[in-house]
C-alpha cells in the first residue's frame, strides 16, 4: 500500500510488505503506521520475527508473564520471536504507533549486545527522540521509494535501529562509554582546528563525524559538560585574550583571527564571557603592564 511522503501520517493507518529479492543478514517483512481506534482489540503477538512498536502520541499497554506495562508517547517495545505477548492501546487515549517486523542473523547477534530481555522490553528515546524522527523519515521515504530499491532502503534503517540499541541499551556499559569519550575527544580536536572558520557550523561538523546534529550536540555535551558551541566560543574566547596582549592589533582584526565576521557580535560575546568589552580589557591590560 502505497501513499505520498505529504499525507502518509494523516491517514488512520499505512503498511506495506517487503518483497524479500536480496540476500541480506538483515530481512524486513512489514513496516508501518496506525492510529488506533478506543475499540481496537488486544492482539497476541506470537510471530516467528522481530516486532518494534515506536509510540508516537497517546497510551497504550502489554501484557507479560512479569505483569502489565503501561506505555507511552517517547517509548517503544521490541518484542522477539514468539513472545507470547499481548499489547492494546489505551481506552481513553489510544496510542498511534510505527511497527518494523524483521528478522535476520545480524539482528539476532547484535541484539544479543544489548539489554533485551523477556523482562526487560520496553525502552524510552532520547530527549530528542532521535529514533522516532528516524522512524518517521523510514516510513515517508517508504512512501514514494520505488518496490525494487524498498528492502534495501529499509535493511538500512533497521541498522541504524540496531546501531542505537548498541548505542544506548547496551550491555557492556563502560565500552559504551569508553567509546563515547573517544569519539568525544575526536570531536573536540576537529573544533579546535577550525574554530576560526567564520563559516563552522554544527551541521558541517555532524556531517563530517556521519551524525544528526541533535546526536551529536547530545553526545558531546554528556562527556564534555557544556555543547559543542559552548565549547568553540571557550576556544574563540580565549585566543581572543591572547591576542588582545599585542596592541598592533585592532578588535576587529581580533574578532577576524578568531572566527568572528561581525565585531559587534564579537563584542558582546566577550562581554558576556569577561563582564566587559574586549576595548576595556585591552586598556586594563596596557595599564596593567606599564
Amino acid at each position: 500500500m502505497k501513499d505520498t511522503k505529504s499525507t502518509v501520517f494523516s491517514k488512520d493507518i499505512y503498511y506495506s510488505y517487503i518483497e524479500n529479492r536480496l540476500n541480506l543478514s538483515v530481512i524486513p517483512h512489514v513496516i508501518g503506521f496506525e492510529r488506533c481506534r478506543k475499540s481496537k482489540p488486544e492482539i497476541l503477538s506470537d510471530k516467528t520475527c522481530y516486532v518494534l512498536h515506536y509510540i508516537l502520541s497517546g497510551q497504550g499497554e502489554i501484557h507479560t508473564p512479569n505483569g502489565t506495562k503501561h506505555i507511552h508517547q517517547g517509548q517503544f517495545f521490541l518484542l522477539s520471536p514468539h513472545s507470547n505477548i499481548s499489547y492494546r492501546p489505551n481506552k481513553k487515549n489510544p496510542w498511534s504507533y510505527i511497527w518494523i517486523e524483521m528478522n535476520g542473523p545480524s539482528i539476532r547477534e547484535v541484539l544479543q549486545l544489548t539489554t533485551l530481555t523477556p523482562e526487560n522490553l520496553v525502552y524510552n528515546d532520547t530527549e530528542d527522540q532521535e529514533l522516532g524522527t528516524m522512524l518517521r523519515e523510514m516510513v515517508e521515504e517508504d512512501a514514494v521509494v520505488f518496490e525494487v530499491a524498498e528492502e534495501a532502503l529499509i535493511a538500512s534503517y533497521i541498522l541504524r535501529f540496531l546501531s542505537y540499541m548498541v548505542s544506548h541499551h547496551s550491555k557492556v556499559q563502560n565500552v559504551s562509554v569508553s567509546k563515547k569519550e573517544e569519539t568525544t575527544k575526536a570531536i573536540e580536536n576537529y573544533l579546535f582546528l577550525h574554530y576560526n572558520d567564520p563559516t563552522l557550523s554544527m551541521e558541517e561538523v555532524a556531517k563530517h563525524f556521519s551524525f544528526s546534529t541533535s546526536y551529536l550536540t547530545r553526545l558531546f555535551k554528556e562527556s564534555a559538560g557544556i555543547t559543542p558551541t559552548q565549547y568553540i566560543d571557550e576556544i574563540r574566547m580565549k585566543k581572543a585574550i591572547e591576542l588582545l596582549n599585542h596592541p598592533v592589533l585592532s578588535i576587529g582584526q581580533i574578532a577576524e583571527a578568531v572566527g568572528y565576521q561581525n565585531q559587534f557580535y564579537f563584542t558582546r560575546r566577550f562581554r558576556k564571557f569577561f563582564g566587559m568589552p574586549p576595548t576595556q580589557y585591552k586598556q586594563k591590560n596596557s595599564q596593567d603592564l606599564g
